[in-house]
């Protein structure tokens, strides 16, 4: 009677425990490892932007009401079109190289994607390298994944003192 009384008492937590998990799996699923692609194909077309120098993919690649933030010496936000035309200006005095977007780690919940990584600027009129730490929002929007936040903020060359000398991290 005990032992009953026991499986009994015990089944309804094994059951609410066991449901109160479903669909927390840390394993990626095949939903999102389609999404997962799908976002990974939004930046790669960001970043062939900027050597092709084709400002039509923006309206690929971000929401309309995107917003674009800089947090650096000069911090600003830019609507989409404030970026289109900064971007047209830029690309009027500057060659890039490559830019490369890498480190990704990414949280999907849904249609909303939270991205954290890691950008370089190459150009081809300058010896160094521009490198952003970039937080980015996307949505999924008419089919398909869209850039609607993006903060990016210059990596600053840290400094480290040891054995009285100073070297720079990289």
């Amino acid at each position: 009677m005990a032992q009953k009384l026991l499986i009994i008492s015990t089944l309804p937590f094994l059951l609410f425990t066991g449901c109160a998990n479903v669909g927390q799996s840390k394993e990626p699923t095949l939903f999102h490892e389609k999404d997962q692609d799908e976002i990974h194909q939004t930046l790669r077309l960001y970043e062939r932007m900027f050597v092709s120098e084709n400002l039509d993919v923006l309206d690929e690649i971000f929401h309309p009401m995107a917003m674009l933030c800089w947090q650096s010496e000069n911090p600003h936000t830019l609507s989409l079109e404030e970026c289109r035309k900064d971007l047209r200006e830029t690309f009027g005095r500057r060659n890039y190289s490559s830019v490369k977007i890498y480190d990704t780690q990414t949280e999907i919940s849904e249609n909303v994607a939270k991205l954290t990584c890691k950008e370089i600027h190459s150009l081809e009129d300058v010896d160094f390298d521009d490198k952003y730490n970039v937080y980015i929002t996307l949505v999924r929007s008419q089919g398909r994944w869209r850039i609607l936040t993006k903060v990016t903020a210059r990596q600053a060359n840290k400094l480290s003192i040891s054995d009285s000398s100073t070297e720079e991290w990289r």
